[in-house]
């Protein structure tokens, strides 16, 4: 399986390791949205943009506009197979001031994990 692993990486020890957080990617794509309303996320994943299938920019706005609905702190799963978005998410939150926390290459899509940072209205990316 190939692993992506980006070049600039916000990691918080003991927030969620690399297997838990493909763990909790895979139990979404088999089980839904409705996975993460338990104790499955444990509060890791406050929110989830299923992009796959949408080419740029739609990737990088639609997490935009989903992190603004979040408080600061809170953390979004983005999942996505437009290989421009491996770059495009990344510099996106750094431009915004948000935090990329995990990131891994499942099977033929991208998932990130965002962290909200500093209040923002999408920024130069939206």
């Amino acid at each position: 399986m190939k692993e992506f692993v980006p070049v600039e990486f916000d990691a918080i020890p003991d927030l969620v390791t690399d297997s838990e957080f493909r763990s909790f990617v895979e139990t979404y794509i088999s089980e839904g949205s409705e996975c993460f309303a338990g104790d499955l996320a444990e509060g890791i994943i406050q929110g989830v943009a299923d992009v796959r299938g949408r080419r740029c920019p739609y990737p990088v706005r639609r997490m935009n506009k989903m992190l603004m609905s979040l408080q600061q702190g809170e953390r979004l799963l983005v999942l996505t197979d437009d290989p421009v978005a491996k770059i495009d998410i990344r510099h996106a939150a750094r431009a915004n001031g948000d935090y990329l926390r995990c990131a891994a290459y499942i099977g033929n899509f991208d998932a990130f994990l965002i962290e909200k940072g500093r209040a923002h209205d999408g920024g130069i990316w939206s």
